[in-house]
């Protein structure tokens, strides 16, 4: 936030959602042990993304910019943390036998 990356470059905060949910994806393995589910794991994604969502609506609409609610750039958003999820929980159990 500080040198106004998100505002420079536009497509700034794809990169930055992928690695969200990957490392939502790591920190609930980490937490809940290397045999959890994808789904749950999922779900958390999904779940923090969404509050993530809704903190974004609120701070644009009440406290920053005003941007306009944006469908599309909140779809992207949640599909970018689910992939930035399975890739991490892919990488994690491809190389689990690895470890």
């Amino acid at each position: 936030m500080k040198f106004h990356w998100y505002y420079a470059i536009p497509w700034f905060d794809m990169p930055m959602h992928f690695l969200g949910g990957a490392w939502i994806a790591v920190a609930v393995l980490w937490a809940m042990g290397e045999k959890t589910p994808f789904t749950r794991i999922l779900l958390s994604v999904l779940i923090l993304g969404i509050l993530w969502e809704i903190f974004e609506l609120f701070n644009n609409r009440y406290i920053g910019t005003r941007d306009p609610f944006d469908f599309a750039d909140t779809l992207s958003d949640l599909v970018l943390d689910v992939l930035g999820a399975g890739t991490a929980f892919y990488l994690r159990t491809k190389n689990a036998g690895h470890s």
